[in-house]
């Protein structure tokens, strides 16, 4: 029975953490750029008219959740929906505000034919736990980026087989109570990252060439 090399899986566990670590840092880098320390509040129905959203971290007022229209990243049947007993990491359900001119009949079917802002919640603990019927909510905020960065393609064909007049294009994701990782923090993260992982992939070469020792040949004098 071959035996299990722990010096050579530990090298290989922390290049893996310290490349995790960076490209966390990275991602966080990237979504937080721009974005203010404090939710900056906005009016959604300005966003609705098509105003450019003032900041990335954004806190929106009172507004009509479409929680009959969630799609949740679960185990998906042919319609993209979650079941009820499936576990969820995260939903997305669309917002409306109070002056949508859709509002009253939304809040009966929670169908519209435009909407500006999807939120991404992590608040339910399984499918079954989301409201069946459209409710008000008070104010929701968070850091927001473009649909079509953040929706995986069955994710972006359900919204758009949902909705079909919506341009998702055009529609921001709203993470619900994300916040943006301060600058000095996401560089500290980088570099503790790059630092696990230079010391792990030396080690990991240190423990090949112990195991594969470069072959020596005679040398060879020059024969007359």
């Amino acid at each position: 029975m071959r035996k299990v090399h722990i010096p050579s899986i530990m090298s290989f566990i922390m290049s893996f953490a310290g490349g995790f670590l960076c490209f966390i840092a990275i991602q966080e880098m990237r979504v937080s750029a721009g974005a203010s320390q404090v939710p900056v509040s906005v009016n959604l129905a300005d966003l609705e008219l098509g105003a450019p959203a003032p900041n990335k971290n954004l806190q929106l007022g009172e507004h009509l959740a479409l929680f009959p229209t969630f799609i949740g990243q679960a185990k998906m049947d042919s319609d993209y929906k979650a079941r009820p007993d499936d576990r969820l990491m995260h939903a997305y359900y669309p917002i409306i505000s109070m002056e949508h001119p859709e509002f009253e009949r939304a809040q009966t079917n929670g169908i519209v034919t435009s909407f500006a802002v999807l939120v991404r919640t992590s608040q339910f603990f399984l499918a079954s736990d989301i409201p069946q019927s459209p409710k008000v909510v008070s104010n929701v905020y968070g850091l927001t980026q473009p649909a079509a960065d953040v929706l995986t393609a069955e994710e972006w064909k359900y919204f758009a087989n949902q909705f079909p007049n919506v341009p998702l294009e055009k529609v921001i994701v709203l993470q619900e109570g994300r916040r943006p990782m301060a600058k000095k923090t996401s560089s500290k993260v980088l570099a503790i990252g790059l630092g696990i992982f230079t010391i792990g992939i030396l080690w990991l070469m240190a423990v090949f060439r112990s195991h594969h020792p470069s072959n020596k040949f005679p040398s060879r004098g020059l024969h007359e």
